[in-house]
């Protein structure tokens, strides 16, 4: 037998077009009640331009179809898998000894091109797309500062040094009131001490130019040992420019390789690196649950358009759907207070689907 056959072509084509005109209407239902919910103290205080308006909706449509993926998985493979057995196409697989877990072939083949596709996006579209989006928001609508600071960055901790910082001016990526602590490795106590009056970043070496710099050593007893200066200084500080500026992306935003590094600099700074773990699993885990979703439509393989139970099949199939978004908020959260490992709190809503798929598949078996 064939791995892919012209049936298979039928039904992945009719599974990819009912998901299509789903995540079109998503996306335009979503814009409609965001205007409707924006159209009176939102437009009336800040008075958007139409083109800007245009832009901000046009960089959330990314966001948005990954958002929407699961629930259109799911309906398209229902809605294909209906019209598959009230044509009693169903009948005729059944019938040649195709079992309801390989009618699921094309279905599985192609959720999954999906959600790697998903994973791709995450990556390199949604990252830029969103930032772009925030920027329409908030510099070209809200008329707010384009170079606000990060918060929680003005001092970072690397190795057995302590770095802080007075202030960043963004336009000329300039550092001020630079200041380091190194601390004894054996003994908790500061070894040197040196600060800088400015740094200006150099994009070419990736390094900072310190100016007027201020070096003290101190013996084992905290005493002054000896005391130096120096006009300008090339030194890599663990500070970089895009760091430093308010980044108005929501952390589910972030590309897996941001997330990752972020994971790495707070575990390295001494910072707490499990909401950012948490956040990686759950987007991953998110990716895939298109593919989960798809053994929901198991159970419909067996319905004709005589059998009342068809309403009362979907009713129930999307009910645990629907419970896929409650177990994954309730594992997020509890991954976030660790009372869970973030992995846990990212794979444990698509566990949730997986079980109930195989109970769908034992049942349409049962049936059949």
């Amino acid at each position: 037998m064939k791995f892919w056959t012209r049936f298979d072509s039928y039904v992945a084509a009719s599974y990819v077009k009912i998901l299509t005109l789903t995540l079109v209407l998503s996306v335009f239902l979503f814009t409609i009640l965001d205007l409707i919910g924006k159209a009176n103290r939102y437009f009336t205080s800040y008075e958007p331009q139409m083109g800007h308006l245009a832009l901000y909706y046009f960089y959330q449509i990314p966001f948005q179809i990954i958002q929407a993926l699961p629930i259109a998985s799911l309906v398209g493979a229902i809605v294909t898998m209906v019209s598959l057995s009230r044509n009693n196409e169903t009948t005729a697989v059944f019938a040649a000894g195709m079992s309801p877990f390989r009618l699921l072939r094309a279905f599985v083949i192609t959720s999954s091109i999906l959600s790697l596709l998903a994973v791709v996006a995450n990556e390199f579209v949604i990252p830029k797309s969103s930032y772009r989006m925030h920027y329409v928001k908030s510099v070209l609508i809200e008329k707010q500062a384009d170079d606000q600071l990060a918060g929680g960055v003005r001092w970072k901790k690397d190795g057995n040094v302590f770095y802080s910082y007075g202030s960043f001016d963004a336009k000329t990526q300039t550092l001020r009131q630079i200041e380091a602590l190194e601390m004894d490795k054996k003994e908790y106590r500061i070894s040197r001490q040196w600060s800088a009056d400015s740094g200006l970043f150099q994009p070419s070496k990736n390094d900072w130019l310190l100016h007027d710099i201020r070096v003290v050593k101190f013996t084992d007893r905290a005493l002054v040992s000896e005391v130096s200066k120096k006009d300008f200084l090339l030194f890599p500080l663990p500070f970089k420019p895009d760091q430093l500026v308010k980044d108005r992306r929501d952390i589910n935003e972030f590309s897996f390789s941001e997330l990752e590094d972020s994971i790495k600099a707070a575990q390295k700074s001494g910072a707490i690196s499990s909401p950012l773990e948490v956040a990686f699993h759950v987007k991953l885990g998110y990716a895939f649950s298109s593919l989960m979703m798809v053994f929901m439509a198991i159970p419909f393989s067996s319905l004709s358009e005589r059998k009342t139970e068809t309403v009362k099949s979907i009713m129930g199939v999307f009910a645990l759907a629907i419970s896929y978004w409650f177990v994954l908020a309730a594992t997020r959260a509890m991954a976030n207070n660790n009372i869970f490992l973030p992995v846990f709190g990212g794979w444990t809503a698509n566990l949730f689907l997986a079980v109930a798929g195989l109970r769908m598949y034992r049942i349409s078996k049962v049936r059949n």
